[in-house]
């Protein structure tokens, strides 16, 4: 026979297969990212050092984490601040449910009376803040801070904060083609939100002792779930104006790398608190 012709005729599937690596935003690549989280929660889950003091570590770059402006269970302060504790658990609220109900990708721009109430809920942290800044520093102050009134604020405030952050991840993160052109949220829903916010602040305020270790870790979750969005939604404008992924597939390599890079963060934060305190000595307070 003749060999050209063998040649020619060959079977494609006879030649060899070579095998890629694993696509950018492929399963496997998306668990790559994931796994940093994965071990970072394994390791903090066996670190011999009880809760409370692995959280006040961890979170210590987020919150000044002073005791007199925490709350106490069980004789353990939370690891952030009434304040901050309001902020963290809003923000975590607000992207779990709006991520829940499917409105991820909900781009098109809020009313001016939703911007107006997220603002208003900004700004009454900020009187709150102001009023506890005058108090600090011995001056005349409307009222008296209290804690409750703290985390109230810090709620609505953090309530903003994820709805602000779902806005920008659906409008950066997805391209053009994925996108819905509907308002992440309405008036109403913010009503709905605020619904959500109210047993979870009477449960901070009144609750029993036994919260101490499901708040804890609430705030582990929201913390790192807050600084994970914020920097998704940086790195989406940064790689790319026309948005990142039109595919929930796309979007888990990219989630993951957010995480990654969110719990880097949050870790270094801790790290350089911990060297201010050896230098300077504590920078909590009272």
């Amino acid at each position: 026979s003749d060999p050209m012709l063998n040649r020619r005729t060959r079977s494609p599937s006879a030649a060899p297969v070579r095998r890629s690596p694993a696509a950018p935003d492929s399963p496997v690549s998306a668990i790559r990212w994931w796994l940093p989280l994965l071990a970072g929660t394994v390791v903090f889950t066996l670190a011999p050092l009880s809760l409370e003091r692995k959280a006040h570590l961890l979170l210590g770059g987020l919150c000044a984490q002073r005791p007199s402006h925490s709350f106490i269970f069980d004789g353990h302060h939370l690891p952030f601040d009434a304040r901050m504790t309001g902020i963290y658990l809003g923000g975590l609220v607000a992207l779990v449910s709006l991520l829940t109900v499917g409105r991820m990708r909900y781009a098109a721009n809020l009313s001016m009376l939703s911007w107006g109430l997220l603002a208003g809920f900004v700004g009454v942290m900020g009187i709150d803040g102001l009023n506890s800044l005058l108090v600090d520093l011995g001056h005349w102050h409307p009222y008296p801070p209290d804690n409750w009134i703290r985390l109230v604020t810090g709620l609505l405030a953090g309530l903003s904060l994820g709805v602000v952050l779902m806005f920008l991840l659906a409008s950066s993160v997805w391209r053009a083609e994925a996108r819905l052109p509907l308002p992440a949220v309405r008036p109403r829903d913010l009503a709905g939100l605020v619904a959500i916010l109210v047993p979870i602040g009477l449960l901070v305020v009144y609750g029993g002792d036994w919260l101490l270790a499901p708040l804890t870790v609430l705030l582990i979750g929201g913390a790192i779930t807050t600084v994970s969005a914020l920097t998704l939604a940086c790195l989406a404008i940064i790689q790319s104006p026309f948005g990142l992924v039109a595919s929930w597939q796309e979007l888990g390599t990219h989630a993951g790398r957010a995480s990654t890079f969110g719990l880097i963060a949050v870790l270094c934060l801790a790290v350089l608190r911990l060297v201010a305190e050896r230098t300077l000595g504590p920078l909590a307070g009272t």
